[in-house]
């Protein structure tokens, strides 16, 4: 996958990624700030700019306007916020690249931030938050980032709370905006079918004006603390008494950061656990127990700190039993390792998913760019691949027997409590 990369004078990053056979045009500007990085007074100022930037510009001055531009030529568009980056896109045909380009630039640039209408948007945010705290597979993980990195705004919600979302002005979105959304900090990109030389010079028309400026460091309130998790010496429990028909429980241990080597390893633990119908717990908790519909693992990476997370969803009078079996599970990894039968299959596994994430352009483009924005890596999927590839049966070993430590274990659950707290922590003892 052949990209090109250019820094603009002004420090703004900019990728190309030309797709000749393509019908589609993406187009990308992603921003490397995102919860973690703000005030704590004003939690979910990120997501809060995410929406209001759809809200009207110069060009396109309300955002029924801006809607329409975008709908009248069949395009796909929206934004996402995570604890770290803010990416916005607009997906097109490939003849309708001049008209999207226009739009993310002046939607990005342009801004009118009507007092009016900012207002009104916290509304549909707080609805937002309110959807997201009466699903209790995704508040479980809530309390289970709350519990892991507290102290640390790494530990706090993306979309902040009702109440620091209804503290924060017109100006102080403005100074969050001069202060982050710096062309340093920036990334532009398009993929799909286009003139690469055109683009470019289009790129460097319309954004290498903007003025350079330092991007600030991350904030010292950001970074969970070192020796608060290396002096921790007992897993922690997270218990939210919910009147639901279902037992969530959500299991992390700290892991590593972005920039770690050992992310391929990591990669294929949770793959040979929980990464399919045919994994470690999906066989043993949901297909021989009978006590999950949902089990899974995955990984959180940030920088400077990441997070291995199991998640299930079991019937609530035995949430006990499926401990029980996801512990066995850990225990026989750190005590005997992976079989080879295993680690080749989840190779080819992970490396088939990564070939089907990346049929589209803007899944090629988002590839590229996030593995740039965290981690300063240029590897291409073929590069990825063969680091999964790489990995061993020593190193899976390795690393289970280092994070699946209950020093460094948080357990999580929403239910009914129809067994005490009590009973699951000692279920969920190692």
């Amino acid at each position: 996958m052949k990209h090109i990369y250019k820094k603009l004078p002004n420090g703004l990053n900019v990728f190309l990624l030309p797709l000749k056979d393509a019908e589609s045009v993406t187009v990308t500007v992603l921003t490397h700030v995102g919860s973690r990085y703000e005030d704590p007074k004003q939690a979910g100022m990120s997501h809060y700019l995410e929406h209001v930037f759809f809200k009207g510009s110069k060009k396109y001055p309300t955002a029924q306007i801006l809607s329409e531009a975008v709908d009248a030529i069949g395009g796909d568009w929206n934004a996402m916020t995570s604890k770290e980056t803010t990416e916005f896109y607009i997906r097109a045909a490939k003849q309708n690249f001049e008209k999207i380009f226009e739009i993310l630039t002046d939607m990005l640039q342009n801004p009118l931030f009507d007092r009016a209408e900012l207002e009104r948007e916290k509304g549909p945010i707080i609805e937002e938050m309110k959807m997201y705290f009466d699903n209790p597979a995704h508040q479980v993980e809530v309390n289970l980032d709350k519990t892991m990195w507290a102290g640390s705004l790494l530990g706090g919600e993306i979309a902040g709370s009702e109440k620091t979302l209804k503290s924060i002005t017109r100006e102080d979105i403005l100074s969050f905006l001069n202060k982050w959304y710096v062309p340093e900090n920036m990334v532009f990109g398009v993929a799909g079918n286009f003139n690469e030389s055109k683009v470019m010079k289009k790129i460097e028309k319309a954004w290498g004006g903007l003025p350079q400026a330092k991007t600030p460091k991350m904030p010292q309130t950001a970074i969970p603390s070192s020796t608060e998790l290396k002096n921790r010496n007992k897993t922690l429990f997270a218990f939210e008494k919910r009147p639901i028909e279902q037992t969530n429980i959500s299991i992390g241990f700290q892991s590593y950061g972005f920039k770690d080597k050992r992310l391929p390893v990591l990669s294929v633990l949770s793959a040979i656990l929980g990464g399919g119908a045919s994994s470690r717990l999906f066989i043993k908790v949901r297909e021989q127990l009978g006590l999950a519909y949902s089990i899974y693992a995955s990984n959180d990476f940030y920088q400077g700190a990441g997070m291995f997370t199991i998640n299930a969803g079991v019937r609530s009078e035995s949430a006990d039993a499926a401990l029980k079996a996801i512990n066995i599970e850990l225990k026989d990894l750190v005590k005997n390792g992976a079989s080879q039968a295993e680690l080749n299959k989840v190779k080819e596994q992970l490396k088939g998913r990564i070939a089907i994430r990346l049929e589209d352009s803007q899944s090629k483009l988002d590839f590229l760019i996030s593995r740039f924005v965290n981690s300063g890596d240029f590897r291409t999927p073929e590069g990825v691949m063969k680091a999964i590839d790489a990995v061993t049966l020593k190193q899976v070993k390795g690393v289970a027997a280092e994070i699946f430590n209950p020093k460094k274990m948080v357990v999580s659950v929403i239910g009914p409590m129809k067994q005490s707290p009590e009973a699951i922590k000692r279920a969920a003892k190692f």
